[in-house]
């Protein structure tokens, strides 16, 4: 009985191992690729890639020379005058009221002379003109131009004074020193705005500019 068990044992083992498919046969399995090799590279890597090419450079703007600058503003002035023209108007309307004085007054203080400058002429056109005892608007205009002349006095130097200093004893900078600019005033007259146009006149004259807040 043993022997026949083993015999028919065997035969099933037999017939087990003759129906298993081989590795080719067994669905869902392939032969690896080349690629998937371990230390080969893939496709197309360790190929040197083309240069991008170079970005165009920035332009770089120059500043308007002074003699341009300067034809400029004189043109943009001569088309202004919006000051000069609304005072011109109150004086021509014969007679100076108490409203006419009002409106000249308030003519100058939105033209950005400040409530000092406007207060010292208002009081020194009422006083000529009771001087003169006359409320006459040709008068008067000649007071107000003697006057605003006087405030901005054309004679006054108005250069720049950019010449470097003398090194301080024990200076160990290189060069020379630089030349400072201070730019003083109150809150909203223009500082930091007349800072940048005069940097960008000091440029046009090939000069190095570096500003900073000092307040």
């Amino acid at each position: 009985v043993a022997v026949i068990a083993g015999v028919v044992v065997a035969r099933r083992r037999r017939s087990r191992s003759g129906q298993l498919p081989t590795s080719a046969e067994r669905p869902g399995l392939s032969a690896p690729q080349a690629s998937d090799r371990d230390g080969d590279e893939p496709e197309g890597e360790g190929l040197e890639q083309p240069a991008a090419p170079a970005g165009a450079l920035p332009s770089v703007e120059t500043p308007e020379s002074i003699p341009g600058r300067m034809q400029r503003l004189r043109a943009r002035l001569a088309g202004s005058g919006g000051f000069g023209k609304a005072v011109l108007s109150v004086l021509s309307r014969g007679d100076l009221t108490e409203t006419d004085w009002e409106e000249i007054e308030d003519t100058l203080l939105t033209s950005d002379l400040g409530i000092e400058v406007t207060t010292a002429l208002m009081e020194t056109l009422r006083t000529q003109a009771k001087v003169l005892d006359t409320s006459d608007p040709t008068a008067i205009r000649g007071v107000l131009r003697r006057e605003l002349l006087a405030l901005v006095d054309p004679a006054m130097d108005r250069s720049l004074n950019l010449a470097p200093p003398q090194a301080a004893e024990g200076f160990t900078g290189e060069g020379s020193p630089a030349a400072a600019v201070l730019m003083v005033g109150v809150n909203g007259t223009g500082k930091t705005t007349t800072c940048g146009k005069l940097a960008r006149v000091l440029v046009a004259q090939d000069k190095t500019v570096l500003m900073g807040a000092a307040d």
